[in-house]
Formats: structure tokens, C-alpha cells, sequence
């Protein structure tokens, strides 16, 4: 394993860009992109890939959690039907 210290706000912001960001490598494992700032999930592991076998694809993607959030939040507040009321069971607004 190397030093992600550096590439670690690279990998950040790709996330935060993209919705799926795709990673060939042969030193960035799982358990670095999973421990990023942005917690991204984790969709895809291969190992051994490409014609030398020593590199291991990861699919991650920051971008499901936002999308269930959002539809939970209209959800909530429709059947509320309250915003303010809604924000506070969120947690959006000051009780």
C-alpha cells in the first residue's frame, strides 16, 4: 500500500464531480477510497486485472446517497405536508 495521503484530495474531488469514478490501480486499495472524506460507495472490486493481473478495479460513486436523501426529504415533507414541520424531523431547521 502507498502513502494516499496526497492523492487522497484528488480522489475527493472526483467524487464530488462525478458520479461513478472508476480506478484501475495497482497500489489504491478498497479500504483508502471507502475511508475518503466523501465516504463514497463502494459498486465494483476486481482483482487481478488487466494482461498482467496486478491491477484491481474499483467503481465508487458519491452520488446515490445525495439522490436518496433528496427523494426522502420531498417524501417527508409530502406527507407531512408541513415544511417546517418537515425540516425539524430532518433536522434542517432549529427546534
Amino acid at each position: 500500500m502507498i502513502d494516499f495521503r496526497k492523492e487522497a484530495e484528488l480522489f475527493e474531488l472526483m467524487h464530488q464531480l462525478n458520479h461513478r469514478v472508476i480506478t484501475i490501480e495497482r497500489h489504491v486499495s478498497r479500504e483508502q477510497i471507502e475511508n475518503l472524506n466523501v465516504r463514497p460507495e463502494i459498486l465494483t472490486v476486481k482483482d487481478k486485472v488487466g494482461s498482467s493481473g496486478l491491477y484491481t478495479l474499483v467503481v465508487s460513486s458519491n452520488s446515490g446517497r445525495t439522490f436518496i436523501i433528496q427523494r426522502l426529504e420531498r417524501k417527508l415533507k409530502r406527507i407531512l405536508g408541513n415544511e417546517d414541520q418537515a425540516n425539524r424531523q430532518l433536522g434542517l431547521a432549529p427546534f
